[in-house]
């Protein structure tokens, strides 16, 4: 009896492996043949994929591309090649920034203006969930 509530421990972890795996490849995978560019962490900050897992409860240095579509002001983790480039994978919402302190470009899509950083830029702050206090433009402007 203990030996079939075993295996069958065993079968269910497996088909939970499996399963997160073939979810991974089929979501995660977003690349739809568009050429696209992302930030890394390094010793000077943390990438915003990185700041959203594991954002500690201070002020950090988080860097990204700034884009704002007049709906939202983010921090993305990549761009997505085009004219103008559009928002890739992870964001962070951001609060009290002053975008006239960056250098953005302005484009168009789909009929909505939108300024964005064709550059990486460095902003100190706290992350608190999905959304980044901005204190201080550390690099961009």
């Amino acid at each position: 009896m203990t030996a079939s509530i075993v295996w069958r421990c065993i079968v269910g972890v497996v088909v939970a492996i499996v399963v997160a795996v073939g979810i991974r490849a089929f979501f995660g995978a977003d690349d739809d043949g568009a050429d696209h560019v992302e930030v890394e962490s390094d010793s000077a900050a943390l990438s915003v994929a990185d700041a959203v897992r594991r954002a500690p409860p201070t002020a950090i240095a988080v860097r990204g591309y700034v884009y704002d579509d007049g709906s939202f002001l983010q921090l993305c983790n990549g761009l997505v090649d085009g004219d103008p480039p559009t928002c890739r994978g992870p964001s962070v919402l951001l609060r009290n920034l002053d975008i006239a302190r960056l250098a953005l470009v302005e484009g168009e899509v789909g009929g909505v203006d939108v300024l964005y950083s064709d550059e990486p830029v460095l902003l100190g702050g706290k992350v608190v969930g999905t959304e980044l206090e901005v204190v201080e433009v550390l690099s961009g402007s």
